[in-house]
């Protein structure tokens, strides 16, 4: 697999791509969107892009613009796909300069990833390339660069479909989020039963088209929503929608259920 890494600005952008290698030679796919203020670096990480471990990361940083150097460092997860614990995820720092001459420019450093405990858990290489030269890479990377950036405009509102016994997890600091429940398709029947942190909130409901809405108050710590399917409306399977509004992160989740199948969402709030 090939590391596709952005950077990205609306007050300084730069593009580029390339591999991120740990020293044992595995690839992962990974993406990097930063905004450039000054000597300052926000923005987010995206590791496994459009797999089923999928993993968005905010991340901090520095620009030495006299030395041309980036320090990037992974803060917080923002959400995964991943059934793994949020406990193992292996938060990043990169270190990244200029190399080479002007056609040939492209960015160089390494990485070593830490624990939330601080035990290191990978290091390795990094190789960037502008983005212009991607047409010189493989068609099917090629598909891929197309595919995130056709998918940018949902960082903010991002969609995911859940099937039966799936997970997905997220990160929130504040202490209430916001819930819209609806049927995001012709309206055909379709009935939940969703339960927060073991507390019915929706019994039986038949989604409409018009949203119904929720608030609740998270606890410390790891809270769970549970979204059951009682049935399949007339039109099979399952389609409910259920938008997921934490701090300025909103999460679309569709399910895609049967009878008596459920969905779980995770959120761990610090």
């Amino acid at each position: 697999m090939i590391i596709i890494i952005f950077f990205q600005s609306e007050l300084n952008a730069e593009e580029y791509v390339g591999s991120i290698i740990l020293s044992d030679s595995t690839i992962y796919t990974f993406q990097l969107n930063l905004i450039i203020n000054k000597e300052n670096i926000t923005g987010y990480s995206i590791t496994n892009y459009g797999t089923s471990s999928e993993t968005k990361s905010s991340i901090e940083g520095t620009f030495d613009k006299a030395k041309n150097e980036y320090i990037i460092i992974e803060k917080h997860i923002i959400y995964t796909k991943s059934k793994e614990s949020i406990k193992n995820f292996c938060h990043l720092r990169i270190d990244l300069s200029e190399k080479g001459s002007f056609k040939s420019k492209r960015l160089e450093g390494e990485f070593i990833g830490y624990f939330d405990n601080k035990d290191k858990c990978a290091e390795g290489k990094v190789i960037l390339i502008k983005k212009e030269k991607l047409k010189k890479i493989e068609s099917k990377i090629n598909k891929r660069i197309q595919k995130s950036i056709n998918d940018k405009s949902e960082d903010n509102n991002k969609k995911i479909t859940l099937k039966k016994d799936d997970k997905f997890y997220i990160e929130a600091s504040k202490r209430y989020i916001s819930i819209r429940i609806w049927d995001p398709n012709q309206e055909d029947n379709d009935m939940i039963t969703i339960k927060f942190n073991d507390d019915l909130i929706l019994e039986n409901y038949s989604t409409k088209n018009k949203p119904k809405k929720r608030r609740v108050k998270l606890s410390k710590g790891r809270n769970s929503l549970v979204i059951s399917a009682v049935n399949e409306g007339t039109n099979p399977p399952n389609t409910s929608a259920v938008e997921i509004k934490v701090e300025n992160n909103v999460y679309q989740i569709q399910t895609d259920l049967e009878v008596k199948n459920d969905i779980i969402i995770f959120i761990d709030r610090k």
